[in-house]
Formats: C-alpha cells, sequence, structure tokens
C-alpha cells in the first residue's frame, strides 16, 4: 500500500491543481516501476495507491521502496514540481484472502505515516510556506537554469535589520515583510525565477535587461509596502558566466556585491564590477597585513578642523582613520573597515586611534600648544558586549587626558542593532565626562523617535542631507527644521561636508553651530594639522571654556521666541545676537533670515550696523544701557531707541558669560513695522 503523505494539507494550501499533480508524480513513478520491475499498480482510494510486488525478498521489497521515492523525487525534478511529494509504505505477505492482506498492509502504511512526522520530513522540499516562493532547494537543482542560452543576471535581496524588527515587533510581524518583499520583487520580475534563498535573503534569476531601473522600483515599492524606515532592501546583482560557474558561485558574487554596499546608507543597489572584485582580492591582504600596520605606523589618524559658525573659531578636530601602504599606496578606510568590522577586529583599530589621539593631545600640551578637542568613531559592532567602556577609560587613564577633550561619535545605525547595548555605552561614556555625538544623522537610518530617546550631546548632520539641500527646496525647510528641532531639545548640532561658500551662509543663517568639511580643511596627518592652527597663531582656536561659553550662545534657536517659551515665534521677528567685551566694543554675531532682510531694506549689513554703533556715541552708550539692565533683570528689557531717524524697541536679555565677555540676545520689534 503507497499512501501520499498530507495530500490534503497539499489541498488546503495550495489548492486541488496541485494536489492532483502530487498524485500525477506519484502514478508515473509506479508506472514507471511496472516496467522495470513487473508490478502490478492501481489507485486505490483517494490518496492511496495498491501494488502487487512478485517477489518473497524483504531485500526486493526495501529496494522497491527506496526506487520508487528516488523515482518520485526525478520525475518532480523534470515537471519542475513546485512540491516533492513525499509517501508512506506499508507490505504484507499475499495470503488467502486479499481483503486481509491489504488491511494488514494498511496498518504498517500508517506506522510508516507516524515514522515519518516524527522524523518531521518536509512536505514541501522547494517551497518556502512564508512567501509561497521556491527556495534554495530549487535554486540548487542547476538543472532548470543551465539549459538557458540567453545572459543571466543573479540578484541578491537583503533584508537589512529583519531581526531588529523581529525583536520589537514580533515574528508575525516579521512574515508579513518577508511577504511584502517577495511581493514587490514579483511586481517587476512575474515572470523570472525568485526564491527565499534564507532567513531575510532572497535571490532571482533574470535573463531580461533593464536590471537596475527594476531593482529601484522594487525597492521603492517594498518601502511603501511596510512603511517603516528601519527596514530595507540592500541588494547585490552579477551576470553569471554559466559555462565557467555554478548557481552557488553566481550567488556568492551577488552577495558579496551587496556586502560591498557596506554601511553606505545612500545607495541601496550595486552591480558586481571591478572595484567590488579588487575589494576581495585586497580582504585577504588586509586581514593578514593588520597587525603589521599597526606596529610600523601604516594605519595613522588624519585630522579635519571643526569650525564654529558663530565666529568662525576652530571648535575642534577629527581624527579619521587612513592607511597608507608601502605595498598598495592608499587604502581607503570605505575598503579596510568593513573588512575589519566583517572580521571583528574594528574594535582594535579603534582603541589604537583613541590611543593616538591621546598621544597627539599630551605631545601637543608637552610643547606648549593648546589641546584640542578630537572627535573619534566608534563602531557599532565596538558596543556589543558592553564593555568598550572599560576599554576607552583604560586608554584615556593611561595618558591622563580629560575627557572633555574626547568626543565619542557612535553611527545611528547602531541604535536599531543593539539598543541595549547602545542605550548603557552612552549613559557610561556621559557619566565618565565623555561627549558621545551621533554621527551620520539623516544617511538613511534616521528616524526622529531616536533624538527623542537618547540625549546626545551633539547630533551630526549627514553631507548628503547637506547636498540634498541646494538642488531640493523641501531639503532645505527639512534641514532648517532639523537644526531647530535638535537645538530645542538641548542638543548642539554640526553639519558635515561642508564644500561652498553658500553651504556655510546658509547653515549659518539656521543657526547651525559648527560646520564641517573641504571648505575648511581636508583630512590632514598629525604634523600638517598642527601646522595649520600654528598658522592662524592660534589667534582663532577656542579654548575649552570659551567652548562652553559658545555652546551656550548657539543653542539659540532662530525659529523660537528665545523671550518666551510658549510663543511660536518661527522666525518671523528680526533676532541678533550681540557680545560685549571689556572695552563695551559690540560685536554682532548671528543675524536671522528676517533681520537681514531688514538690515538690507536700511542698506546694511553686519559691518555697518557695527560700525555705526562704534561712531554714534549716544546710540552705543543708550545700548549698553540696555545690555547692563537687562544683566539684573529677571525678564527681558525693552526701550525705545531713534535709529537714523526710525523709532524702534530692543528687547534684550543675556545668554552667557566668560571672563569680561558677556553675550545677548536680542529682538528689534517695531522695525518689523516699519517694513509693512
Amino acid at each position: 500500500m503507497v499512501d501520499v503523505n498530507n495530500l490534503k494539507q497539499v489541498n488546503d494550501i495550495h489548492g486541488h491543481l496541485r494536489g492532483d499533480e502530487v498524485l500525477k508524480i506519484v502514478g508515473q513513478a509506479l508506472q514507471n516501476l511496472t516496467i522495470k520491475r513487473k508490478l502490478l499498480a492501481c489507485r486505490y482510494g483517494g490518496d492511496e495507491f495498491l501494488v502487487l510486488l512478485h517477489s518473497k525478498k524483504i531485500q526486493t521489497l526495501e529496494k522497491v521502496k527506496h526506487e520508487l521515492r528516488q523515482e518520485i523525487r526525478k520525475i518532480a525534478a523534470e515537471m519542475q514540481a513546485d512540491t516533492l511529494p513525499q509517501v508512506a509504505i506499508g507490505s504484507s505477505q499475499l495470503g488467502e484472502s486479499l481483503k486481509s492482506s491489504i488491511k494488514e498492509a494498511d496498518q504498517k502504511l500508517y506506522a510508516d505515516k507516524r515514522h515519518l512526522k516524527s522524523n518531521s520530513r518536509q512536505l514541501d522540499l522547494f517551497i518556502d510556506r512564508v512567501t509561497g516562493l521556491r527556495n534554495a532547494n530549487y535554486l540548487n537543482n542547476q538543472q532548470f537554469i543551465q539549459t538557458e542560452k540567453r545572459q543571466a543576471t543573479v540578484i541578491f535581496w537583503d533584508i537589512s535589520n529583519l531581526q531588529g524588527f523581529n525583536k520589537q515587533y514580533g515574528y508575525d510581524r516579521g512574515n508579513g515583510i518577508l511577504k511584502k518583499a517577495a511581493e514587490a520583487i514579483k511586481v517587476e520580475f512575474l515572470d523570472e525565477l525568485t526564491v527565499r534563498y534564507t532567513e531575510d535573503k532572497f535571490v532571482t534569476i533574470t535573463f531580461k535587461p533593464g536590471v537596475a531601473d527594476k531593482v529601484q522600483r522594487v525597492c521603492k515599492n517594498f518601502n511603501t509596502l511596510i512603511k517603516n524606515r528601519t527596514v530595507n532592501l540592500r541588494v547585490g546583482s552579477y551576470q553569471w558566466q554559466q559555462k565557467q560557474e555554478t548557481v552557488i558561485m553566481a550567488v556568492d558574487k551577488a552577495r558579496q556585491a551587496k556586502n560591498y554596499l557596506g554601511q553606505n546608507r545612500q545607495e541601496n543597489y550595486i552591480a558586481y564590477n571591478h572595484e567590488v572584485e579588487e575589494y576581495y582580492a585586497n580582504k585577504e591582504y588586509i586581514l593578514t597585513h593588520f597587525n603589521i600596520a599597526i606596529q610600523r605606523g601604516w594605519i595613522k589618524p588624519y585630522f579635519q578642523v571643526q569650525i564654529r559658525s558663530l565666529t568662525g573659531n576652530y571648535a575642534g578636530m577629527e581624527a579619521l582613520a587612513r592607511w597608507e601602504d608601502p605595498q598598495k599606496g592608499i587604502i581607503s578606510p570605505n575598503v579596510f573597515i568593513p573588512i575589519l568590522e566583517e572580521a571583528h577586529l574594528v574594535e582594535f583599530l579603534d582603541l589604537y586611534m583613541l590611543e593616538q589621539i591621546c598621544q597627539a593631545i599630551v605631545s601637543g600640551e608637552k610643547y606648549g600648544l593648546p589641546i584640542v578637542p578630537i572627535s573619534f568613531n566608534l563602531s557599532p559592532l565596538d558596543l556589543e558586549g558592553g564593555k568598550i567602556v572599560n576599554k576607552v577609560e583604560k586608554v584615556r587613564q593611561k595618558y591622563q587626558v580629560d575627557p572633555h577633550y574626547i568626543k565619542i561619535e557612535i553611527l545611528e545605525s547602531a541604535m536599531t542593532q543593539n539598543e541595549a547595548d547602545f542605550r548603557k555605552a552612552i549613559t557610561e561614556f556621559q557619566q565618565l565626562g565623555y561627549e558621545v555625538w551621533l554621527d551620520d544623522f539623516g544617511s538613511g537610518y534616521s528616524s526622529l523617535n531616536n533624538l527623542q530617546n537618547y540625549k546626545f550631546n551633539m547630533v551630526k548632520l549627514d553631507r548628503f542631507f547637506l547636498q540634498k539641500s541646494e538642488t531640493t527646496p523641501q531639503a532645505k525647510v527639512l534641514i532648517t527644521q532639523v537644526v531647530s528641532l535638535i537645538k530645542q531639545l538641548g542638543m548642539h548640532v554640526l553639519c558635515e561636508g561642508v564644500e561652498t561658500e553658500a553651504q556655510v551662509e546658509f547653515l549659518k543663517q539656521i543657526g547651525c553651530e559648527r560646520l564641517q568639511g573641504y571648505y575648511y580643511s581636508k583630512p590632514m596627518p598629525y604634523e600638517k594639522a598642527w601646522n595649520f592652527l600654528k598658522k592662524s597663531e592660534f589667534k582663532y582656536y577656542e579654548s575649552y571654556e570659551e567652548g562652553v561659553y559658545y555652546d551656550k550662545i548657539s543653542q539659540i534657536d532662530i525659529l523660537s521666541d528665545p523671550f518666551n517659551e510658549n510663543s511660536d515665534f518661527d522666525g518671523r521677528y528680526p533676532l541678533g545676537i550681540v557680545q560685549r567685551d571689556a572695552q563695551n566694543k559690540l560685536s554682532i554675531y548671528l543675524l536671522n533670515r528676517r533681520y537681514q532682510e531688514v538690515m538690507e531694506y536700511y542698506n546694511y549689513d553686519n559691518q555697518k550696523l557695527e560700525e555705526t554703533l562704534a561712531k554714534d556715541k549716544s546710540l552705543h552708550a543708550e545700548v549698553i544701557k540696555i545690555l547692563t539692565q537687562s544683566e539684573h533683570s529677571k525678564t527681558a528689557i525693552a526701550a525705545h531707541l531713534n535709529f537714523h531717524g526710525h523709532d524702534f524697541v530692543l528687547r534684550a536679555k543675556p545668554l552667557a558669560h566668560y571672563q569680561s565677555k558677556v553675550t545677548y540676545v536680542y529682538m528689534l520689534g517695531s522695525l518689523e513695522n516699519l517694513m509693512r
């Protein structure tokens, strides 16, 4: 007796057409064996077949059972069946009564069914139950693909951060993400082979052109379907050389292309090319020479200055790892850092960089140079296990460097990978006196919840955020509001990738506190960086105490009313920041856009306004009087002034003190009326 196992389940899940296909495969297999083994076989019931074998030998019976299952597998492959039938078999010696013999065989058949169930035999060898797509078993059966003569492209799809999503929302919702990914892929590759390859990865094999455009449409459609920015598709492709490579080799190269994307959140797709090939060729060299590069100083920190937008002074530097190899030349950090992360060696690099930073600070102090606050990156992998804080602290204490001079930058993606470790590290670092900066905000993972749930000292806006603002009006509005939001949440903000004067002016206008980019300097080795600062004789470098002072000033948000925390200010009034020194010299640091419009109306700019205040003794004395009075008042002081025949109201309150300097925020209320 031969029973098609779980036929009812096949019909219920996949439909009766699939069930009929299963019966056809088993029937064809039995028919083939009737010729080879001289069997008699017939369909006995819904899912059962009756077979008569002319042999009394147990060995022959077991051999026929094995041959039947092999024949079923062969026919399923030839038919490219989505379901591989599983059969249970029971047998008995034919006695005087056929009926009693069938009953005995039937009893043994059900014992075999229980045995199959206990061994957890899979009903569907080729089908993924969650998505309904074919699975890796099907893909590995190369005879379905290698008969094609056209050029094939293998596409490797990876749903990034699905594990984190499952952890937060549960596996049922995670399965929903998998189904939507399959749906998005099938829309563009309807007649092509797509399989669910592993847990969160898919493979498509296509023989049609236009792969890049189709991939981008899939990614866009997927994002629309799931409505969750923490999960997205990362994709690599490879043109399969079918005569020289197996399908597994082709899939591996498409996977390599996907992995080459690394932490680059601006790109979600790459085709395997010479650059990718060279990367993996270099991988072995990097891993085998990493320790030597550390020992011989081939890897060294390069320093890039950070500028205070309010004053134009140097506010600090970032240390960036550079590998200058005597054999390979310059090895890009975009090449060696992902390789070290994959090999879990990046922590050694980061601690080495910290050691180099501490040595630079100590060396500079020894030769009478000012101490420069320096930021450096910790990889998200460093945070795993919760031991990195103690390791960083051990290096710092070795050189007795004040933690205020070391700024720790952590990528936003770390929060989606190991939230508990991330939160613990932030808290411990800040308790020890380190500043923790959120790096690359706006690069792809960004979520406003991260700003709400964590208290960073500084948020660094990614360079691509700024670049988009030059071509997209909406992006300029967005970056303005993001800067305002960050400051209202009590955090400071720095923008990377500043390259043009127009970008500098825009960022100043919206109140971005610090700027970093090629407009000011490229990353430089230690000696060149310190010579760069020496040229200014350090006149334009702020000390730590000055930095604290200017941080208080820069915290003012030009889109909110500094005189009324509950008002909806939105930048519609002329707002400025002015500093008074010991000689009562007034320096205007910041004017919002509305103030600049008013000044342009009167044909004034910052410099001309400062010169007028210096020359007009009466006006200067009146302004100083109002500013002084504001220091002794719990509320903002408001007073009338006459400026070149025009009456206006000056409202002022102090922001910060440093030595003999005092800085105030002020508003010119009635000039608004004059403009109407």
